[in-house]
């Protein structure tokens, strides 16, 4: 990491850290998992399927001062990419926020996972949406990532 850094007297300083550098936190290890809706998917996707590498919040995504990191990535052999939000619990509040976030983000490829009772109730999410009642099922899913690749492949 690197930042560069304001001191109290004005002037910019260099702030450059690794790994290397041993610091550790005081806090425990965050969990794998924000769910077990992603455990058990991660679970029955497994590292790779089709050509296609699962990785968990693979990428960090920002844009000027705002930051996102999508629950999975989804990498093909042949360099296609496509991320994956998982939306479970949420608020009126919280799906206009997640569509702000893809909107500021929508040159990236983010498919977002939305429960149905969650269209029911107006989330009116409407693009790259894989719609789930209690479990992400693999073969829309498939449908999706395949389709992204071949308009990938043809863009």
């Amino acid at each position: 990491m690197t930042a560069l850094v304001k001191t109290l007297w004005n002037q910019p300083a260099k702030l450059i850290l690794s790994d290397k550098d041993g610091f550790t936190s005081h806090l425990p290890s965050p969990d794998d998992f924000d769910s077990t809706l992603e455990k058990s998917f991660a679970k029955k996707f497994g590292s790779e399927r089709n050509g296609w590498q699962l990785i968990r919040e693979g990428r960090i995504l920002h844009d000027h001062q705002k930051t996102f990191v999508p629950d999975f990535t989804f990498r093909h052999i042949d360099g296609a990419e496509v991320l994956l939000e998982i939306v479970g619990f949420w608020t009126p509040e919280y799906l206009a926020h997640r569509r702000e976030t893809l909107q500021q983000f929508r040159q990236h490829r983010i498919l977002i996972a939305v429960p149905e009772k969650s269209l029911r109730q107006g989330a009116n999410i409407v693009e790259n949406v894989l719609v789930y009642k209690t479990v992400l099922k693999l073969t829309p899913l498939m449908e999706i990532l395949e389709k992204n690749r071949a308009e990938k492949r043809n863009c």
